[in-house]
């Protein structure tokens, strides 16, 4: 048996990384259908069956199993051939497939990353901007932005940096509400709450001399999508958490005011998460350019 190109070798390695067919289609940007019949030609071919399929999930056979360490070993070298050629090259090549924080966009992600792809015309980004923790494996992801502690460890983890939110509002909202002078007076205002499986009832502060306090809040709007949240912000709705870049910029346009001024949230850690599989040489290089991108965007939110 002779494969006829590493096509059926990629969808069948995608299908074992996604845990099924149709999250390996949405990955591989395929029709499921066309996944399906990818898999079965080759078990066809190698006239063996590779994997238990049901409603619900997939599974490897004995069979399945030797070969996707066959076929791993088989993409890996053929990663190996390509990079010979990327380092004649200088430019950078290859798809990067990627998530990041809605706020990251705020503060000229996508410039800098234009920027970079018009320098070298042979490399490719799929950017998915999203506020939820992505499963990067089901995915199909090669890098991905954390925010916040880090409880799966399954991935390859990388700090670039701590971002700190502070409280602000609107000249309009401060206009008509006034300010508040201690924390404790942030009950008696509408604060922009986050939205999660409970009601944020408090925020925790750090103050001079780093003292910590949890403050009661409260407020009518709660929203899990943080561009809704600056957005009510913004509108002069109430008093929410922002960047501290993003604040002094905003102060800097007039379109925001720093509350609390001597307060702010505790930092939080941000981290490039990688999946577990080495990328090639050729996307290696590439990870690095863009990860320096990200070091930049949250220096800029300090």
């Amino acid at each position: 048996m002779a494969l006829d190109d590493l096509l059926s070798v990629r969808v069948f390695v995608q299908v074992v990384d996604s845990q099924g067919l149709a999250a390996a289609a949405r990955v591989l940007g395929m029709p499921a259908n066309t996944v399906s019949r990818t898999i079965a030609r080759l078990e066809s071919e190698l006239g063996a069956r590779l994997l238990h399929r049901t409603t619900r999930k997939i599974s490897l056979t004995e069979e399945g199993r030797a070969f996707h360490d066959a076929a791993l070993a088989l993409l890996a070298a053929a990663e190996r051939a390509e990079a010979v050629f990327d380092r004649r090259s200088s430019g950078l090549s290859g798809t990067i497939r990627m998530a990041v924080r809605s706020t990251t966009v705020q503060f000229d992600f996508v410039s800098d990353l234009t920027e970079l792809l018009a320098a070298h015309p042979n490399l490719r980004v799929q950017l998915l901007v999203t506020d939820e923790d992505v499963d990067l494996v089901a995915s199909g992801l090669d890098l991905a932005l954390r925010v916040g502690p880090l409880e799966d460890s399954t991935y390859t983890s990388r700090p670039i940096g701590d971002v700190v939110f502070a409280l602000a509002a609107s000249p309009a909202y401060v206009a008509r509400r006034g300010r508040p002078r201690t924390p404790a007076a942030l009950a008696e205002h509408e604060c922009v709450r986050a939205l999660a499986k409970r009601p944020q009832s408090f925020i925790r502060l750090r103050g001079p001399r780093g003292k910590l306090v949890d403050v009661p809040v409260a407020g009518r709007f709660e929203c899990a999508d943080v561009r809704a949240q600056a957005a009510a912000v913004y509108a002069g709705f109430g008093i929410g958490p922002r960047p501290v870049g993003e604040v002094r910029r905003a102060e800097s346009e007039r379109t925001l005011e720093r509350v609390l001024p001597d307060w702010t949230m505790e930092p939080l850690p941000v981290r490039v998460l990688q999946p577990p599989r080495p990328a090639s040489a050729a996307k290696a290089r590439a990870i690095r350019e863009i990860i320096a991108l990200l070091e930049r965007v949250v220096a800029r939110m300090a």
